[in-house]
């Protein structure tokens, strides 16, 4: 699954160069290992940039230690095909993303890292 996310802007760049290797979101999706994050730049106004990158989810920290129905997502670089450019896929709808990235197979053949 697939899940479009804002992402403020003072935390755009730390993720993006995997600095910051974690999410603390309201797991109002039901997120679950292996999950794509797109995650889009937000400006101060939240309004898009129009700069995103991906991120796959890799461990779900849901327990006493976050708030109640939050979680923690540990994150790592997420590649995708190299026919989708990030002006492209940052303008789709999460059902169209998920159309797209239906098989799992089909998001590492030929593939890079935004």
């Amino acid at each position: 699954m697939i899940h479009k996310l804002k992402l403020e802007k003072q935390f755009y760049e730390s993720s993006l160069n995997n600095e910051k290797t974690f999410e603390i979101r309201l797991n109002d999706r039901n997120f679950k290992v292996n999950d794509i994050l797109l995650l889009c730049e937000i400006d101060d106004c939240v309004k898009f940039t129009g700069r995103c990158h991906f991120k796959e989810v890799k461990y779900i920290l849901n327990s006493d230690y976050t708030k109640e129905k939050y979680v923690i997502l540990s994150t790592s670089n997420s590649f995708i095909p190299e026919y989708l450019n990030q002006e492209y896929v940052s303008s789709l709808p999460e059902k169209e993303l998920n159309r797209l990235f239906k098989s799992r197979d089909v998001k590492y053949q030929g593939a890079y890292f935004l």
